[in-house]
C-alpha cells in the first residue's frame, strides 16, 4: 500500500502543484491546466504556473472545490505564447476577372508622310468562374499590440485547374477576339481584411484574420495593325 503524502502546516507555500497538462495550438498559443492544494481555511491562490516555456499567468480566477479530507483543491489554467510563427489555411472562394480591352479604331492616313494614326476605344468586360484564394490566418500577440498579420500572395486560379495559376504569361481571350497582348499580363489584385476575430486570454490574444481578394482586373492593348 502507497504511504500518503503528509504536508507540513510549517514552512510549506500554499498551494502546492499537484498535477498540470499542457497544450500547444498551430497559431502559438499555449495552454496549461493545473490542479493544486491547500489546507481548508487557507486563502491562497496561485498566481503563475509553471511550464515547460517558462511561468505563465493564471487566467482567469482559479476555481476551488472543498473536500472532506480538511483540504480544497484549486483548478487554474494560464495562457502563454510558445510560437510566433503565424497558422495560414488556405481556402477558396469563385470570383470573375474585369478585363479592361483597348482597341484601335477609325484610322486615318497622313498625305504627306502615309503615316497610318488611330483612335483608341476602351470596353470592359467581366469573366467570371475564376478561383479566388482565401487565407485564414492565426497569430499570437501580447495583449493590446495592435499589430496584425501582413496581408499573403493571393493567388487567381483558372477554374478548370486549382494549380493553374493565371497569375504569370497571358490572360486568354476567346478565340473569336482579336488577338491582344498583356500589359503585362499578370492579374491586378485587390486584397482586404474581411474578417478579424480577437480570441481573449488573459495578457494573451490570439487574432484571426481572413485575407480575401476583393478585385481583380486585367488590361489588354489590341496588337498594332
Amino acid at each position: 500500500m502507497p504511504t500518503p503524502t503528509v504536508y507540513s502546516s510549517s514552512g510549506t507555500q500554499w498551494p502546492i502543484l499537484q498535477s498540470k497538462t499542457e497544450q500547444k495550438f498551430k497559431s502559438g498559443l499555449f495552454n496549461v491546466s493545473a490542479e493544486f492544494i491547500r489546507p481548508s481555511g487557507n486563502i491562497s491562490l496561485p498566481e503563475k504556473i509553471e511550464t515547460s516555456i517558462g511561468e505563465v499567468d493564471v487566467w482567469p480566477e482559479p476555481t476551488v472545490s472543498v473536500g472532506t479530507d480538511g483540504f480544497e483543491r484549486i483548478s487554474a489554467t494560464g495562457y502563454g505564447l510558445w510560437d510566433e510563427t503565424i497558422y495560414e489555411v488556405r481556402n477558396y472562394t469563385v470570383g470573375e476577372i474585369t478585363a479592361s480591352i483597348t482597341q484601335y479604331i477609325n484610322p486615318t492616313t497622313d498625305p504627306d508622310t502615309g503615316t497610318i494614326y488611330y483612335d483608341t476605344a476602351t470596353r470592359e468586360i467581366a469573366y467570371p468562374g475564376f478561383i479566388f484564394e482565401i487565407a485564414h490566418i492565426k497569430t499570437i500577440r501580447q495583449k493590446g499590440s495592435l499589430v496584425l498579420p501582413a496581408a499573403p500572395n493571393l493567388k487567381v486560379l483558372n477554374s478548370s485547374s486549382d494549380s493553374s495559376s493565371v497569375e504569370i504569361n497571358e490572360f486568354y481571350l476567346p478565340q473569336n477576339f482579336i488577338t491582344f497582348i498583356g500589359v503585362p499580363g499578370a492579374i491586378q489584385k485587390t486584397i482586404q481584411i474581411s474578417n478579424v476575430v480577437v480570441n481573449h486570454y488573459g495578457s494573451i490574444e490570439e487574432v484571426e484574420v481572413v485575407y480575401s481578394i476583393t478585385k481583380a482586373r486585367a488590361n489588354f492593348l489590341q496588337t498594332p495593325p
